[in-house]
């Protein structure tokens, strides 16, 4: 027989409230930091919003095992560049189901390259990007085809792909 201590069990219940969220909201908190650990224990979280925020960085660990994201929201932030918990090549496939990524109302000036093979919406309106030339598409198929939204950048002239 197996017994559960009652903090026990409380600690199992809130285990598995996390791996049921599907949805994290942290959108206009001032936040400036974030634990490398956060998603670790959401592997079902599909959808997170870190938009109005404080951050110039996230951590490198933060996306490792969450392999079920598709939507990222990181706009209106202070990033200088796209995080390279973002852009650098993960295991187990995570963030290759990454659909939608915006990084609107930040301060990046160059897209550079990365793999999202399922990235199909890419929002960098806002920004301080003066060309799309840093960026590679070949690691986004889907985007060649659907939409970049490049609107209001420094320098350049207006540019807004939609098909």
């Amino acid at each position: 027989m197996f017994y559960l201590t009652i903090d026990y069990w409380k600690n199992v219940m809130w285990y598995f409230f996390f791996l049921a969220v599907h949805t994290l909201v942290l959108s206009d908190n001032a936040i400036t930091k974030l634990p490398g650990q956060l998603l670790s224990n959401l592997a079902s979280l599909s959808h997170l919003l870190l938009d109005r925020n404080l951050l110039e960085n996230l951590p490198s660990s933060l996306f490792e095992a969450n392999v079920s994201l598709t939507v990222l929201d990181l706009s209106h932030n202070r990033f200088s560049q796209i995080p390279e918990a973002v852009t650098q090549t993960l295991p187990d496939g995570a963030l290759h189901q990454l659909q939608s990524l915006s990084l609107s109302g930040n301060l990046v000036d160059e897209l550079g390259s990365f793999d999202m093979p399922s990235l199909w919406r890419l929002e960098v309106s806002d920004n301080k990007l003066q060309n799309l030339t840093g960026l590679n598409l070949a690691g986004m198929p889907g985007l060649q085809v659907n939409y970049i939204d490049y609107y209001g950048n420094t320098g350049c002239g207006v540019f807004k792909r939609r098909v």
